[in-house]
């Protein structure tokens, strides 16, 4: 038998909206974070009941799934459906992908092995830094010796320990391979040939597993690397355990794929991987005002909840930047707390990286994306895409050597 609660006043009258429609509802509105009066203090996100109802019991038409900022300065966040977001950015949202024991199966393995996993490290202005978040990559090569001699690991810290999947991941990537190839096929003519489905369709090279402990772990805006994965790919990312912010936004149209701006002088390692600044969500920096649910959409924050996948379908990594905030409120789970587990499925293109040239440096370039320039007349860089100019560029963190060239791919 419970505690009686005395009841906030303030609350009471607000009650009734959320027995509405999920257009219509918005749990975790800003005045509610604050408390009563716009008063500071805890944010109540993080509360385990809600009306008597813990909050991950709720029906789906009562939470808040996926929201647009709105106003001046993205203050306001207007609640949309996942499949107004699947209209207004290239992507999507599977709910409860995975058979229910398979997920939880999945969620206890990986926080089994969670402690052996390390963390990444990057570079800004000449000093190392550990990611604040810990990794492991699980290889789904066919076997353990051919996930050793795969040159799958470009796009990962070399302090990313590289193992065999196992059978329980092994399991839930087949179960995501036939997802993806399902919901491809009204996108047949936007996919690179590689991945249509006449020409056997998408499939999971590895998995990178990331492990935020608490709101404070994160990831900051980027975009996944190209270079190993070849132009317009698909990735598609699994959240297990603790329900965290995904935030979505379209690039400045100065900017380029990977982080880097025309010229390849590469942006921080701490915008890429350490969730720098603005990573707070809640101190989140002012954001391009946002149309309507239905519409354009530039900016987009989604709850990922246990045994959600986001699927990313191109031109996401060219055209925009994804990221986790930092949050001092997490959605947490039975299990993990405020743990989160997830696992991002790429897809492998040995032909892309086999092309890229070696800088002065001596080390592979790397394949961007152009936003805002185009290749002189005569070269082919954005003949194959036929909306996208791609060019290759020094990447070394602790000076580059000023490599750039256009891709002249035909």
């Amino acid at each position: 038998m419970g505690l009686k609660r005395k009841r906030n006043p303030a609350h009471a009258t607000s009650a009734p909206k959320h027995s509405e429609t999920r257009k219509g509802t918005h749990l975790y509105r800003q005045d509610q974070a604050r408390g009563s009066s716009g008063s500071t203090g805890t944010p109540q996100v993080d509360v385990k009941e809600h009306h008597g109802v813990a909050w991950w019991q709720q029906s789906r038409a009562q939470r808040p799934l996926a929201f647009v900022p709105k106003g001046p300065k993205g203050t306001k966040k207007v609640p949309i459906s996942d499949e107004e977001l699947r209209e207004g950015a290239p992507c999507e949202v599977v709910r409860d992908v995975l058979p229910k024991q398979l997920a939880n199966e999945l969620l206890e393995l990986l926080l089994a092995d969670v402690p052996t996993w390390q963390r990444g490290q990057w570079i800004m202005f000449g000093k190392t830094h550990d990611a604040p978040r810990t990794s492991c990559y699980y290889s789904l090569a066919c076997g353990q010796a051919e996930a050793e001699d795969s040159s799958d690991y470009k796009d990962v810290s070399a302090l990313v320990d590289r193992r065999n999947a196992p059978g329980a991941l092994r399991e839930a990537a087949h179960v995501i391979d036939g997802v993806v190839r399902r919901l491809a096929k009204r996108l047949e003519r936007d996919l690179a040939p590689r991945d249509r489905n006449c020409n056997g369709g998408w499939a999971a090279s590895y998995a990178l597993a990331n492990h935020y402990a608490d709101g404070q772990e994160a990831v900051g805006a980027h975009a996944d690397r190209l270079t190993p994965l070849g132009k317009r790919p698909i990735i598609a990312s699994l959240s297990l355990g603790a329900t965290r912010t995904f935030r979505l936004k379209r690039a400045a149209a100065s900017g380029a794929a990977e982080g880097t701006s025309i010229g390849g002088a590469a942006t921080s390692g701490l915008e890429r991987s350490g969730g720098g600044k603005g990573a707070d969500s809640n101190k989140a920096e002012s954001a391009a005002t946002s149309s309507p649910a239905g519409g354009h959409i530039d900016s987009v924050d989604v709850s990922l909840e246990h045994n959600t996948l986001v699927i990313m379908w191109p031109p996401t990594q060219e055209e925009w930047r994804h990221e986790v905030p930092r949050s001092k409120a997490v959605g947490r789970h039975p299990v993990s707390g405020s743990a989160r587990i997830n696992l991002t499925f790429r897809r492998l293109d040995p032909a892309s990286a086999a092309r890229a040239p070696l800088c002065r440096c001596g080390n592979q370039a790397v394949l961007k994306a152009s936003l805002n320039r185009r290749p002189p007349a005569g070269n082919n860089a954005g003949a194959r895409d036929g909306q996208h100019a791609y060019y290759f560029a020094c990447d070394n963190t602790k000076g580059s050597c000023g490599f750039w060239r256009w891709d002249d791919e035909a």
